[in-house]
């Protein structure tokens, strides 16, 4: 029986699941493997130790550069595991895994990981024209390096119900190169009402064209006793996208940053350098929280923000959030010509050095009870570096059944985007139906929200959703 296994007979099932797993690799590097799957499934009481690995290169024809790789490992030292996980490979690599653990009072915990990458690399032309600081299309092109990335990582684990999807899709839409998404819930068949330990979940991005350097990164961790999680997150050149809904009696962290600096050498005597950056913070203790944030980066910065939260009435908690977005640059110009660029301030005078900056943000501490909408956009004007940053409360945010009877169908394809009734799909319909999400699956009006045409609703419809904003 799979409780009685010993340590040395698990390890010989690991080196034959590692030995398949090669076999794998080795065909996926070779020129006639077009597609590929394989499926593990683990139930054991006691120690485990448990890796996987996958990886292709040369993913998109006509690129200077491509790969892609998925990397899982498993660890406990006690307690009983319950793992399934499905890799397939059909020009892109495709994964999913649902772990369920629980000590057992062994004293056991589960340690696991879970990372999906993509590096991507062009080599571009050289087009003629005036070089401008942030300008993607009017400056001397060379080697551009892309690195996306997710990651989830569960430690000191002592029960919990975990399932992930990860995709790489690297051709195709260049703002959705890469998704993955999340669920945590509490090991209903161990008997208990919380997940215990800590999760975290990371989503970063690099892109370097010779001339920008962007880097961005969207993480969150969520500890102690947890009802649920549920998380989403895509990105690509220019965007990265996040949707959060968590439960927690612990802490919650959610940090977002994007960085991006340009420098244009006009010619030996002229530089022009600019920068813009954003930086969102968000720390609950206890209580539940939903956000969603879309931050778009390809040009300026274009941010939006919505977040909704609510105590635990038992248990107390409160929430502290801060807003950051600023954008600044300077000139060192000897006697330059022709169009002025990006906070230039450049009159065509010997030895001109201009600088300008700006910046919005937004603060708060404290609170137990609100809905917040934020949205920030950085304008590159000759001379100045404009922001404008508007935040307002939100009501409702949190989801009523009755939203069933007045959700619209917008574009008439038999599913309803528009649970806010305002005649537009937007960030606030994402984050209702995060809300809802446990409602609404139980719901027999759940077909409305079908959006992938699967037949019924489920977290795929979330990510499909959150993919049309």
């Amino acid at each position: 029986m799979a409780g009685l296994w010993v340590l040395s007979e698990k390890m010989q099932i690991f080196l034959k699941i590692l030995l398949v797993l090669i076999i794998i690799s080795f065909f996926t590097h070779s020129s006639f493997a077009t597609s590929l799957s394989t499926y593990s499934y683990i139930d054991t009481i006691g120690p485990v130790i448990e890796e996987s690995d996958l990886y292709n290169s040369n993913c998109v024809p006509g690129l200077y550069g491509c790969s892609e790789s998925y990397h899982e490992e498993t660890k406990t030292n006690n307690g009983h595991l319950q793992e399934t996980k499905s890799l397939r490979f059909e020009n892109n690599i495709d994964s999913s895994k649902i772990l369920t653990y629980d000590s057992n009072r062994t004293g056991g915990t589960l340690m696991a990981t879970e990372s999906l990458s993509y590096t991507g690399s062009v080599n571009q032309s050289s087009p003629t024209g005036t070089s401008c600081t942030f300008g993607l299309d009017e400056r001397e092109h060379g080697i551009m390096t892309e690195k996306i990335r997710a990651e989830n990582s569960l430690m000191g684990v002592t029960s919990i119900s975990y399932s992930s999807h990860g995709a790489v899709h690297s051709q195709g839409d260049e703002n959705n190169k890469l998704e993955f998404s999340t669920h945590i819930g509490p090991n209903t068949a161990s008997g208990e009402d919380y997940a215990k330990g800590t999760v975290e979940t990371g989503f970063s991005y690099f892109n370097d064209d010779g001339v920008t350097i962007a880097q961005g990164k969207d993480t969150s961790m969520v500890s102690g006793l947890i009802s649920f999680v549920d998380r989403v997150i895509s990105g690509g050149q220019g965007r990265i996208r996040s949707t959060d809904s968590s439960s927690a009696s612990g802490i919650t962290l959610i940090d977002t940053s994007y960085q991006q600096e340009s420098i244009v050498n006009v010619d030996t005597d002229d530089q022009i350098t600019g920068w813009k950056t954003y930086q969102g913070e968000l720390m609950a203790t206890g209580g539940e929280l939903n956000q969603t944030r879309n931050l778009n980066f390809a040009g300026g910065i274009e941010t939006d923000w919505i977040f909704a939260y609510k105590t635990n009435e038992t248990q107390g908690g409160t929430i502290t959030a801060k807003e950051v977005v600023a954008a600044g640059g300077t000139t060192q110009s000897a006697n330059m010509t022709g169009e002025s660029c990006i906070f230039a301030n450049n009159d065509g005078d010997e030895d001109n050095t201009g600088y300008a900056e700006a910046a919005g943000s937004m603060d708060m501490m404290g609170v137990s009870r609100i809905g917040v909408q934020t949205s920030s956009q950085v304008s590159e004007t000759i001379g100045s570096a404009q922001i404008t940053y508007k935040t307002s409360l939100i009501y409702p945010v949190q989801y009523d059944p009755a939203i069933n009877q007045t959700i619209c169908d917008i574009n008439s394809d038999g599913s309803f985007e528009d649970l806010n009734n305002n005649g537009r799909l937007d960030l606030h319909d994402v984050i209702l139906l995060f809300t809802g999400y446990e409602s609404i699956r139980k719901s027999v009006n759940n077909t409305m929200y079908d959006y992938n045409m699967n037949g019924r609703f489920d977290l795929a419809d979330l990510v499909y959703l959150f993919e049309k904003i």
